[in-house]
């Protein structure tokens, strides 16, 4: 950041990983044979990094960023260019980097959820974005954080079935919960007092290995897992009411879903039209943005105010609302 040359944005300290900033770097142009000058101010998106970057985890850590920015933007995207920054302790100058860019589809006109900051004006009711969803999003464990890389993925798909088939995979791992039947800290203890007593009344009735095996197994068959089909209708249910009544879908067709999912996955024998088709992938692509989008910290009652930008999302608008 050129404090002569750029005006910052915005600063956002990403917890253990660096700092974000989003700036206008001013550019003196004109043309002498159109008799024109003036100023450009392209936005540049930078991250300086806590710790060095090797050149071979440079690739990963624009995929990173630029996963997340399709979450917003809501396509692929064109990058003019990316400028790496050495270090203090070198002296080389800034180097420009290129990646080949693959499987992308289509490009947005507009951003889904712009990166409005302190808005003048704002005729269309859009939020202001939370600038802590980057930290948030910097501090998923990865296993959590692919999940982004896999939405975009399955955006790129072109056959209706799969995209429906990956999002509402997707869907399902976010929205999954489950329960005990006691107190887990409850049988731990139980059983630890009660190990001895086991391993005596089936003295012969297996090896010793096996009965401690059997013993440790109790515990976690505690855990039961809700189905799918309640899992979805809670996250639908705890939606603002607003965009509950601003869709065609209800509570009723989320197990008719759910049993599509089954029969595509199953191959078994079943009949949809293509306009249900994609009303059911515009329905779970909607409750898997609200989610995403909860994974790091946007709450849905501002995820609302957006989600009718998405791609698709006139095949379960009503219209009547």
């Amino acid at each position: 950041l050129n404090p002569i040359s750029d005006s910052l944005e915005f600063n956002q300290r990403l917890k253990g990983y660096g700092q974000l900033r989003l700036f206008y770097h001013f550019q003196p142009c004109n043309n002498v044979y159109e008799f024109s000058s003036g100023l450009n101010f392209p936005p540049k998106l930078g991250i300086q990094f806590d710790s060095s970057v090797s050149m071979s985890d440079l690739h990963f850590e624009y995929k990173k960023f630029y996963h997340l920015m399709t979450l917003l933007i809501g396509s692929d995207f064109k990058v003019n260019e990316i400028t790496v920054t050495p270090g203090i302790q070198t002296y080389s100058s800034n180097t420009s980097i290129y990646f080949p860019t693959t499987n992308r589809t289509h490009e947005r006109d507009y951003p889904l959820f712009p990166l409005g900051l302190n808005l003048r004006f704002n005729d269309q009711g859009l939020p202001e974005f939370p600038l802590e969803a980057f930290s948030n999003y910097y501090f998923l464990e990865e296993k959590e954080r692919i999940i982004f890389t896999r939405y975009l993925r399955y955006q790129r798909m072109k056959s209706e079935e799969e995209k429906f088939l990956g999002f509402f995979r997707l869907l399902e791992n976010l929205t999954s919960k489950s329960s005990t039947y006691v107190e887990p800290e409850f049988l731990e203890a139980f059983l630890k007092e009660s190990k001895a007593c086991i391993l005596d009344k089936l003295k012969g009735k297996g090896t010793s290995k096996d009965i401690k095996k059997l013993i440790s197994r109790i515990a976690r068959l505690n855990t039961m897992k809700y189905n799918t089909s309640k899992c979805i209708e809670d996250f639908l249910k705890k939606l603002p009411d607003e965009i509950r009544t601003s869709i065609m879908v209800t509570d009723e067709d989320v197990q008719g879903i759910v049993n599509l999912r089954n029969n595509i996955t199953h191959a078994n024998a079943y009949t949809i039209d293509d306009r249900k088709l994609k009303k059911y992938t515009s329905f779970i692509n909607v409750l898997l943005y609200l989610a995403l989008l909860e994974r790091i910290g946007i709450p849905p009652e501002l995820g609302c105010k957006v989600v009718h930008r998405l791609d698709g999302y006139h095949h379960i608008q009503n219209h009547s609302y």
